[in-house]
């Protein structure tokens, strides 16, 4: 969230920022194992995950590419995947559950 919201104002607030979209990312993968790691202080209910067998559609490894941002806008991310679920999560009213 601070990432998207600090790209947004460097977008409006600089005068030769070009139209267009940029990736706002890390540019780093994260499996669905590290999602999962991240949300489940804030939703008890997530258990853990059901490994199948690939299905034939299926996506293996997606993720951003952040060069235009970088280029463009001069961004690049600060906030690591587990603490912008985490602040995700809070915003949401979900703070960690412990216990």
């Amino acid at each position: 969230m601070h990432d998207v919201a600090r790209a947004n104002v460097i977008a409006a607030t600089q005068a030769s920022v070009p139209t267009g979209v940029a990736n706002i990312c890390t540019g780093r993968p994260a499996s669905l194992n590290e999602v999962l790691d991240a949300l489940r202080p804030h939703f008890p209910p997530v258990g853990p995950a059901r490994h199948a067998p690939a299905r034939a559609g299926d996506i293996r490894d997606s993720w951003g590419r952040p060069d235009r941002a970088r280029a463009e806008l001069g961004f690049a991310a600060r906030v690591e995947l587990a603490t912008g679920l985490g602040e995700w999560a809070a915003g949401l009213g979900r703070g960690p559950v412990e216990g």
